[in-house]
C-alpha cells in the first residue's frame, strides 16, 4: 500500500510539474508583415469583385443572381461585404490606438490623451461607414451655399474637409513627435485615406453630376475611392503594430511566430 501511494504521490507530483511548463511554452506572436499581407489581399480581392460585379450588371445580359451578387459586393452599398470589412477594420485600427493610449496613460505619458483623441476618431470613422452619417449632411450644405451641380454636389466633402484641415493642424506636433518610421506610415496612410475620402469624392461628384450614378465608369470611380480608404487603414493598422514594440517597451513582445517549447519526456530526466 506504502509503495502505490508514493507511486501515486509522484504521478500526481510529475502532472504539476508539466502543467507550468507546457503554459510558459506558449509565446503568443504577431507579424506586422504578414498582417499587412493579409489586409492587402483582402482588399485586393473586394474591389476586385465589386469592379467585376459591376461590369457583369453595365456590360453583360442577365443571368440568375446577377444583380443579388453585384450588389452584395459593390463597395459603395451601405449593407455589402466590403463595407462590413472596412468597417471592421476600422473598428481594428480603433482598438490598436486605445490599447496605446491605455499603455501611454499607464506610464503617465501627457501624450496619452492625443492617442485617445485619435482613437476616437477613427472609431468615429467605423460608425460612420456603416451608418453614413457624413451624407446627413449634404443637403444642409447644398442649401447654406447654394450648390446644385458639380464637384461639390456631394457637399458634406465641405465641412469635412474644414473638420480634415483642423484635425491635421492639432495634431502637428505630436505626429512630429512619433518615431520616424511610424511618423512616416501614418502619414502616408492619412494622405491615402483623404485622397480616397474627399479627393476622389469630388471627381466622383463631378462626374455624378454631368452624367448620373447608374453609369460603370461611376462604379469605377467609386471603387478607386473605397480602395484608397481602405488601403490608408491598412497602412495605419500595419503602423500601429510595427510602433508597439518600438513606442512601448515591454508591452507585448512581437515575433514571426506562435512557438511551443517542446515537452520533455519523463522517462528522459
Amino acid at each position: 500500500m506504502r509503495t502505490e501511494d508514493q507511486l501515486l504521490d509522484r504521478r500526481e507530483t510529475v502532472l504539476v510539474r508539466q502543467e507550468p511548463r507546457a503554459v510558459e511554452a506558449m509565446d503568443f506572436a504577431i507579424a506586422p508583415k504578414r498582417v499587412r499581407r493579409v489586409l492587402a489581399t483582402a482588399i485586393a480581392v473586394l474591389v476586385t469583385l465589386s469592379v467585376v460585379g459591376q461590369a457583369a450588371v453595365y456590360l453583360l445580359p442577365d443571368f440568375p443572381l446577377r444583380d443579388a451578387l453585384a450588389s452584395l459586393f459593390y463597395v459603395a452599398r451601405e449593407a455589402s461585404v466590403p463595407t462590413l470589412y472596412s468597417t471592421v477594420q476600422l473598428l481594428v485600427a480603433a482598438m490598436l490606438l486605445a490599447a496605446i493610449a491605455f499603455w501611454h496613460q499607464r506610464a503617465g505619458n501627457p501624450r496619452s490623451r492625443t492617442w485617445w483623441l485619435l482613437a476616437g476618431v477613427v472609431a468615429f470613422l467605423a460608425l460612420d461607414e456603416s451608418t453614413l452619417i457624413h451624407e446627413r449632411f449634404i443637403g444642409p450644405t447644398r442649401a447654406l451655399l447654394g450648390i446644385g451641380s458639380g464637384p461639390l454636389l456631394f457637399a458634406w466633402v465641405i465641412p469635412a474637409a474644414i473638420a480634415t484641415v483642423v484635425f491635421a493642424l492639432a495634431i502637428r506636433r505630436f505626429a512630429g513627435s512619433l518615431p520616424r518610421p511610424t511618423r512616416r506610415l501614418t502619414t502616408t496612410a492619412f494622405a491615402l485615406f483623404v485622397t480616397g475620402a474627399l479627393g476622389v469624392e469630388l471627381v466622383g461628384s463631378a462626374y455624378a453630376s454631368s452624367n448620373g450614378r447608374e453609369m460603370f465608369a461611376y462604379t469605377l470611380i467609386v471603387a478607386v475611392e473605397e480602395a484608397l480608404e481602405m488601403v490608408g487603414v491598412a497602412v495605419l493598422i500595419y503602423a500601429l503594430l510595427d510602433y508597439i514594440p518600438v513606442g512601448l517597451p515591454g508591452a507585448a513582445r512581437w515575433s514571426a511566430r506562435v512557438v511551443p517549447a517542446p515537452v520533455r519526456d519523463d522517462q528522459s530526466r
